[in-house]
């Protein structure tokens, strides 16, 4: 039997003949390299790093050394950080503790993207399941990885000294966008490290805010490219503290401030976004791969999200505020539909609408916008 194909661009990207047999063996290999994480643009020559194959007898006798024997492949990575990436997932059963390792020795530019994205790719490598001895489906590469002392406890300790160090280094909270993101995964196996995951979202949503006082005496001075730096970076950092909830809210006694916490963000994220209209096509990409990132998020936790604004539907008015300051205190919300749309009639005959889900809010139906730039920025405007 042979089949012609889905005509779809992955087909091509894979090379599949037409036609071809689709129940042919595949060799395990190839399957694992085709279901590995694929670096982009120039990082491409760094793609032998991602895949782990599993079992020794799979993987390349050179594997181990081919850090060492590529160190003219290393760019702008240091030596150190350039052979604790390329051995991070060499073997699989090991990749944990080296991971421990390099946090602990900071071997890892924690902002670099094939670091982001070969770290990811270990955590969520789930890897080879077993059948334990109560019958249950056991993770093999993660046998005992729980236990006092092992990996989740050690890994906690390093996510909290480093979050001891971010907390005095504003500068380096970019950091968070990797770091939040690992102790908000391990937090679905390691319930102390919820704790550790609050802390980077806090830590990072303080900052932005702090931003305000910057901006606004950017806007005072007349300084333009400096008020949008700032702003940019404002935005940049409430999506980093967003993606802190990967896991949705957590689930203990403040899982409904998580949920509030979020629709916040997501709210400011969105308003935020009218603000950056000069952006380079780099800062383009990132923002808009981040602002999806968000949504993702936040359509992950949509039931919790729903649940605490009937419990508190006070928040809603306490967001919109946010966005705009001349909304009434109190406000009464109503449900649209089954939708994750909300509407109050104000007592100053205005009409408000939020959508917790984009963080959308709207005044009479329309959304806050400001005058164009060549009126703003005209002398007799100023």
């Amino acid at each position: 039997m042979y089949w012609k194909g889905s005509g779809s661009q992955y087909d091509r990207i894979e090379g599949l003949p037409t036609p071809f047999n689709p129940f042919a063996n595949i060799k395990a290999d190839k399957k694992i390299v085709s279901f590995t994480e694929r670096l982009q643009g120039t990082d491409t020559t760094l793609q032998w790093c991602m895949p782990t194959y599993g079992t020794v007898k799979g993987t390349d006798p050179k594997r181990g050394n081919q850090a060492v024997a590529s160190q003219d492949e290393r760019g702008s990575l240091s030596k150190p950080s350039f052979l604790a990436l390329g051995t991070l997932r060499s073997y699989s059963f090991g990749q944990y503790r080296r991971l421990c390792a390099a946090l602990c020795q900071k071997s890892f530019p924690l902002k670099h993207p094939v670091v982001c994205t070969a770290v990811m790719q270990s955590l969520y490598h789930l890897g080879k399941l077993y059948a334990t001895v109560n019958g249950q489906v056991g993770l093999k590469w993660r046998a005992g990885w729980d236990e006092p002392g092992d990996v989740l406890t050690t890994l906690k300790l390093e996510l909290d000294r480093l979050a001891d160090e971010l907390e005095e280094t504003p500068r380096e909270h970019d950091s968070v966008l990797l770091l939040g993101t690992i102790a908000a995964y391990l937090s679905a196996w390691h319930v102390p490290c919820i704790l550790t995951t609050r802390r980077f979202a806090l830590m990072v949503s303080i900052a932005a805010d702090n931003e305000d006082a910057n901006i606004q005496e950017a806007a005072l001075a007349g300084e333009d490219r400096v008020q949008q730096g700032l702003r940019e970076s404002q935005n940049r950092l409430r999506k980093v503290s967003l993606l802190c909830y990967a896991s949705e809210p957590f689930d203990d006694d403040d899982k409904a401030a998580d949920a509030a916490h979020m629709i916040e963000l997501m709210a400011l994220i969105n308003h935020g976004c009218i603000f950056m209209e000069e952006q380079s096509e780099k800062s383009r990409q990132e923002s808009t791969h981040l602002h999806v990132r968000c949504q993702n998020i936040m359509a992950l936790s949509v039931d919790a999200l729903m649940g605490v604004v009937k419990f508190s539907p006070g928040c809603l008015t306490y967001v919109v505020r946010l966005v705009l300051p001349r909304a009434p205190e109190s406000l009464g919300w109503r449900q649209l539909g089954l939708s994750a749309s909300f509407e109050a009639e104000g007592g100053d005959g205005h009409l408000y609408s939020i959508n917790i889900l984009d963080g959308t809010v709207l005044l009479d139906g329309s959304p806050p916008s400001r005058l164009p730039k060549d009126i703003v920025a005209h002398s007799m405007y100023r």
